[in-house]
């Protein structure tokens, strides 16, 4: 069986703690308890008593503007029927702070809860999302060059701009790690093949 422990066999406290761990590592089980029933002159009688995760029957999502629903339930990747621990959900949540991470949301703030459905051993996944505001990058600063000048430097980055009266700021992840390379490519092209970005925050 699944813990290990057999009938008719000798067992000890650490056996019935490596079985429990073994239940635990199926990810099935949201808490699992050992009972002793009796003891009798043949034996002991162990009871184990497990509570099952719920099954994902759907995913609700509100609050999502900038995102379409499609796009946060690929992101997030979940199926019905699937088994919906602690630790998916911690998953899926990090997936979901990643997209919106990626289009400037930085700050957006996801909660999820679990209700029970109607249907026995199933559960309704929401997921509720305050968005923020995007962020905007005020100034962009270089340290260590000594060859071109900031502004020089910040020519060639073509969607990572300051904001401005008249437009820019925006920031997303994704445009700013092409410019980076921008930035290390016209290096290079002047003659410094071994430029590169050590940190950037």
């Amino acid at each position: 069986m699944s813990s290990g422990l057999n009938v008719g066999t000798d067992i000890t406290l650490e056996d019935i703690q490596a079985a429990i761990k073994q239940l635990w590592n199926l990810g099935l089980f949201s808490d699992i308890k050992v009972i002793l029933d009796r003891t009798t002159q043949q034996g002991v009688y162990l009871t184990i008593k497990v509570e099952e995760y719920p099954r994902l029957e759907k995913v609700l999502i509100e609050g999502n503007k900038k995102i379409k629903k499609e796009k946060l339930l690929e992101k997030l990747g979940f199926y019905q029927g699937q088994i919906l621990s602690a630790g998916k959900i911690a998953e899926g949540k990090k997936r979901l702070k990643e997209e919106y991470a990626e289009k400037g949301f930085i700050l957006a703030d996801i909660n999820t809860e679990v209700y029970d459905s109607e249907r026995e051993g199933m559960a309704v996944l929401n997921i509720a999302i305050d968005e923020g505001k995007k962020v905007q990058i005020e100034r962009i600063r270089f340290f260590g060059n000594t060859v071109f000048r900031d502004k020089k430097l910040r020519k060639q980055l073509d969607d990572t701009k300051e904001n401005r009266w008249w437009g820019g700021g925006d920031f997303e992840k994704d445009k700013y790690r092409k410019d980076k390379e921008k930035v290390l490519e016209f290096y290079r092209n002047d003659g410094y093949r071994d430029a590169e970005i050590v940190k950037d925050s």
